[in-house]
């Protein structure tokens, strides 16, 4: 296979491993074997070139004075700069120079429309990836007024041009994400068939482990005829159970009261698994009263006291001051527990939800079910918006890109959109967290509630989802 190695630039395709010349006219760069551009591959015509990948930026906790090494809390990409030899092929001075003004001009088009696409596709590649350019600088080889006299005498003249361009950390696909998802049932359950936790499919490129974003749509059936709170997240399992569901009520405003007692929770994934955090989502089958206050308690391994309380969570909040059934009680801290001599593995926890009234009147609360998630990625999105008879609104989780001709790299800003077409968005959903990333072997959660704040069990939604997988340099056959 020819080298396909290429710029694109306002739709026009500019080939870069050419061995032809410019005669003025036409656009012979849009041919691979025409193209008068051509990387330089050898220390004479310039230092020969390979992507660079883009160095990880990681964020340490601790160290010294107050203790030995630093812990890895955060980490990212930055930009790439790298710098290539473009050789530029011509019959003539003035075709050759008409080359290099041309390659200033297309690599620059970021801040005028969109940026240029580098497209990596060597010798033997499958498939080319693609990067975005941001700027790039472009400065003749001295070698070109200098030696020109004899060459072009001859009817040829030759500009090296170094270029030095900034692009984005990471190559991706063109278009169209890769689908994880494909129009999966999700029923607004914990248990039974197509439920609320269903499995992405394995997807490409080098982030597999770091999480790679997704764009997910989300369309309730028919019969679901609103929408104003979607709990959603890219978990690695999550445990639905009946143990303790039942009633519980206090009418006391300072005296909290134990509700229910539920299961106890075994925490071995986290001993194996750095980048999951526990979640806790109650479900009620009447909503808890309007002057009903929640929360966890929490008692961890070999205690006979509870160690952690979560956040008090009302029952009302925010939904206009309408009750809901379907309550995120959020996340605790687990650090204490570890594999080591004291607290042996598999170690577990016990968690009782414990209830408070607002007023002094008795609250009450009668608990259906539980949901026990680890999770890499949670957000809430709050909107109000209805849904047409036929299924055909939805809502968008939009994380990157994805039109026809440019790389699918990720927004800056992602957002939840509600649209009720292809060509119509409503709304622009309220996200609270992080929006789900795709990571290997992880799921999505999905959880909704209506505008009068129920949680409709037997509800369903199709679902799909897409990710953008990125490579940090080549691609091969994925």
């Amino acid at each position: 296979m020819a080298n396909q190695s290429r710029l694109i630039s306002g739709g026009t395709t500019y080939y870069i491993e050419g061995g032809g010349e410019y005669t003025g006219s036409g656009t012979p760069w849009t041919d691979v074997t025409a193209s008068p551009y051509e990387i330089a591959m050898n220390d004479v015509a310039g230092t020969t070139y390979t992507p660079l990948a883009s160095l990880r930026q990681e964020v340490y906790g601790g160290g010294p004075p107050f203790r030995n090494g630093q812990t890895l809390i955060y980490d990212s990409y930055g930009n790439v700069t790298e710098t290539v030899t473009i050789q530029c092929r011509a019959t003539s001075h003035d075709n050759a120079v008409a080359l290099l003004q041309q390659l200033r001009r297309i690599l620059n088009t970021a801040l005028f429309s969109t940026p240029c696409i580098l497209a990596i596709q060597p010798n033997g590649a499958t498939n080319a990836v693609y990067f975005e350019v941001y700027g790039a600088d472009v400065q003749e080889d001295a070698r070109f007024i200098n030696e020109e006299a004899g060459v072009v005498a001859a009817g040829h003249a030759l500009v090296r041009a170094v270029v030095t361009w900034r692009r984005s950390p990471h190559g991706t696909l063109i278009t169209a994400g890769e689908t994880v998802l494909s129009a999966l049932t999700f029923t607004n359950t914990g248990t039974g068939a197509n439920n609320n936790t269903q499995a992405f499919s394995a997807a490409s490129g080098d982030l597999i482990f770091e999480g790679q974003p997704l764009n997910i749509s989300i369309k309730p059936a028919s019969a679901a005829t609103s929408v104003r709170r979607i709990l959603l997240g890219s978990v690695l399992n999550r445990t639905y159970s009946t143990t303790g569901a039942g009633a519980g009520s206090n009418s006391s405003t300072t005296t909290p009261a134990t509700f229910n007692t539920l299961a106890n929770w075994t925490l071995t994934d986290k001993l194996t698994n750095a980048g999951i955090r526990p979640r806790v989502v109650l479900r009620f089958s009447t909503a808890p009263s309007t002057n009903c206050l929640l929360r966890l308690a929490i008692s961890y391994p070999g205690s006979t006291a509870n160690t952690f309380y979560t956040p008090w969570v009302s029952a009302l909040e925010p939904l206009q001051n309408e009750s809901h059934a379907l309550v995120d009680m959020g996340t605790f801290q687990i650090d204490i527990v570890r594999g080591n001599g004291v607290l042996t593995a598999p170690a577990t926890t016990s968690i009782v939800l414990q209830g408070l009234s607002t007023n002094g009147s008795n609250a009450t609360a009668t608990l259906g079910y539980s949901e026990y998630i680890w999770y890499y990625d949670w957000a809430r999105i709050d909107t109000l918006f209805s849904f047409a008879a036929d299924g055909t609104d939805q809502m968008n989780i939009d994380q990157f890109r994805e039109v026809s001709g440019a790389p699918c790299t990720p927004w800056p800003n992602p957002a939840a959109i509600v649209s009720q077409s292809t060509s119509s968005a409503v709304e622009i959903g309220d996200v609270r967290g992080r929006l789900p990333r795709h990571f290997s072997g992880a799921s999505l959660y999905l959880g909704w509630i209506n505008t009068s704040g129920a949680h409709t069990t037997s509800h369903t939604a199709t679902v799909s989802a897409r990710v953008s997988p990125q490579w940090q340099t080549l691609r091969g056959s994925d």
